[in-house]
């Protein structure tokens, strides 16, 4: 699947529909849109978010209604992994939101062909879930930033691979998820953490926090002037592969 490419799925009466937006940015650079540089969502990609879908808990969540939405800023590594993921617009329903992070974590996109190979880089995608009747009036538009919440810098890169891995995790062969809900100042800076779900591992729970509060986030603004927000960010701690680029930096 495309980037710009509507990816529409209806199950009796539920549907989902997907979009991946033009914003593609390398690890180090600014942010660009460049049609012919974006990275491409795969079949397994678009298997997960088919089975999300299935999820009875999503309609219920949605307490009658048939439209909602989030978008997610996505974090991916040289090999395409997606590491890390925030949610810049939220769709009002907590269960939403965290389908959106299941559906993504972990899995590959196609990452544009001139990406280093070290290198990561950023996209973002937004998730449209439509249900009952208003399927059938076709795609709502994709969901925007929401200005009142502070976003990572998609010019910087997260560091989620050795040598950031942390030495005693990588020794006991540690994996895990942590997600987070930020508070960031007025300035970019964070100015709280909180763990909302352990990896299960003390060092690489420390970890998210070091990733987090090292990483620049743009702050979130009211009527055009900066203010403290708050977010939400998942992070994916992987064990590198031994033939990939995070084994050529250990």
């Amino acid at each position: 699947m495309k980037v710009g490419e509507v990816l529409s799925m209806r199950f009796g009466q539920r549907w989902m529909m997907i979009f991946l937006i033009a914003i593609h940015c390398p690890a180090g650079a600014q942010p660009t849109v460049n049609p012919n540089d974006l990275a491409q969502l795969t079949p397994q990609l678009s298997q997960r978010l088919k089975v999300e879908s299935f999820n009875p808990m999503l309609r219920k969540a949605l307490r009658g209604a048939e439209h909602s939405a989030c978008l997610l800023s996505l974090w991916y590594n040289g090999e395409g992994t997606i590491q890390a993921a925030q949610l810049i617009r939220t769709s009002g329903f907590p269960a939403i939101d965290q389908a959106c992070f299941a559906a993504v974590m972990g899995e590959k996109l196609k990452p544009p062909a001139l990406i280093q190979p070290e290198l990561g880089g950023w996209v973002r995608l937004p998730i449209n879930w439509v249900f009952g009747r208003k399927a059938d009036s076709g795609a709502p538009p994709p969901p925007q930033p929401d200005p009142s919440i502070p976003a990572l810098h998609l010019g910087d890169p997260l560091d989620l691979l050795p040598p950031y891995y942390p030495e005693g995790a990588l020794a006991r062969r540690e994996s895990g998820v942590c997600k987070m809900h930020v508070t960031v100042s007025s300035a970019g800076d964070v100015d709280a953490i909180e763990i909302s779900q352990s990896t299960g591992s003390a060092e690489l729970d420390r970890a998210c926090f070091d990733a987090i509060y090292d990483a620049p986030f743009v702050p979130a603004t009211r009527e055009g002037k900066p203010v403290l927000g708050t977010t939400d960010v998942v992070l994916l701690w992987r064990l590198p592969s031994s033939t990939g680029p995070a084994a050529a930096q250990r």
